[in-house]
């Protein structure tokens, strides 16, 4: 029932961050990694989503490792995308060398080389000033580009200047320096047959890539690729049911991807909290009692409790089911004066406090249905 449902939601223009999954590898002990490791951009795609929460990442690279090492630019660039400490700390303890089947020239790139042996697509300095100056691309459309390809040169200090005289952002050079790095150490991975969690892995990526092309594309509802999208997702649930993570972007994308979506999106994050996984909504933090001084960001419900975490990594919301006493919309006089449609409030159990100390949210759609939704999850009337 819940792939017909989603077979059949008609799309809208997405404008929240699309979320880019990494899987959970299951049953891995420390070290002992299974599956691909985390890359820096699919990491930063996942901070920026908003759409895991920080357990839920720190998780996934301690059980898959990542591909790259933590340096001062890569911990910079990692904190701007929202990148918490225990998530830097995790990737510094995890990183996983790539295995060297020693059948490419690993040797590292000579900064005066226009062409790489190892890496003939690599960026030269001379394509990248030509970019730069021609202003012809975005800073993270170069970011990804760069990140891609790899680069043939290296970052002095007098390339650095050249860079930046030409236009980079700090943020290119960057990238530039920690693709040189990488170039520099790159090895050959041996071929790995195709395994069922790899083809689920690839599933969710073909998905949520297509949806994202659409949404940046700003394609008009209902358009072929977020259709596709979604229809991948399915597959990539019903090969693997017992799985939570594509539920629960199923959840994500119909609920803020298409008309009348609140049903499927409803019962896809049920079945992802049922097994272990968490749905999550994008919301506004009240601070003033009428939403005028707010902060955004995500809401997690689990079985376990609910979770919010700000995006400016300010603020954070956690409580256990057990300590959860209700959860209800603000009454209708209160969101009279509130600023934000569709508010709730999550009261909990404070001994100090005969009514329970309260914490109040509002959809970042002001849809009072999507806040009902979080309350029929949290199930705590």
């Amino acid at each position: 029932m819940i792939f017909e449902k989603l077979r059949n939601v008609k799309l809208q223009t997405l404008w929240l961050p699309v979320v880019l999954s990494v899987i959970l590898a299951s049953g891995a002990a420390a070290q002992q990694y299974v599956g691909s490791p985390v890359t820096k951009p699919r990491l930063i795609s996942v901070l920026r989503s908003k759409s895991l929460q920080t357990r839920d990442i720190v998780k996934i690279i301690n059980e898959s490792g990542v591909n790259f090492q933590i340096n001062s630019s890569t911990e910079t660039e990692l904190i701007a995308a929202g990148a918490r400490p225990q998530v830097i700390e995790a990737a510094r303890a995890n990183y996983r060398a790539p295995v060297n089947s020693g059948t490419k020239n690993t040797k590292p790139l000579n900064s005066g080389n226009n062409v790489s042996s190892g890496n003939s697509g690599a960026v030269t300095k001379a394509n990248l000033l030509r970019i730069l100056r021609g202003k012809t691309m975005s800073n993270g459309a170069i970011v990804d580009l760069i990140e891609k390809n790899g680069v043939n040169f290296e970052t002095t200090s007098a390339v650095e200047r050249e860079l930046t005289a030409a236009g980079a952002s700090p943020i290119v050079v960057a990238a530039v320096k920690d693709a040189y790095e990488q170039t520099g150490r790159a090895a050959v991975e041996p071929d790995v047959p195709v395994s069922n969690s790899n083809r689920y892995e690839s599933l969710i990526n073909e998905a949520i890539e297509t949806y994202n092309r659409d949404v940046t594309g700003n394609l008009p509802p209902n358009s072929t690729g977020r259709l596709a999208a979604i229809q991948t997702l399915i597959k990539a649930a019903q090969m693997q049911p017992n799985n939570p993570i594509a539920f629960q972007q199923l959840g994500f994308m119909t609920l803020y991807g298409t008309l009348n979506g609140f049903s499927a999106a409803e019962m896809s994050f049920r079945k992802a909290i049922d097994l272990g996984g968490s749905s999550v909504f994008r919301v506004y933090h009240d601070h003033d009692g009428i939403f005028k001084d707010v902060c955004q960001g995500s809401l997690y419900v689990a079985k376990d409790g609910v979770r919010f975490e700000s995006d400016d990594n300010k603020h954070t919301f956690d409580a256990t089911d057990a300590n959860i006493k209700q959860v209800k919309t603000n009454s209708g006089w209160k969101r009279a004066f509130q600023t934000r449609s569709g508010s709730f409030k999550i009261v909990l159990n404070d001994e100090s406090d005969e009514d329970g100390k309260k914490f109040s949210f509002a959809p970042l759609t002001d849809n009072i249905e999507e806040s009902k939704m979080v309350i029929r999850l949290i199930g705590k009337k």
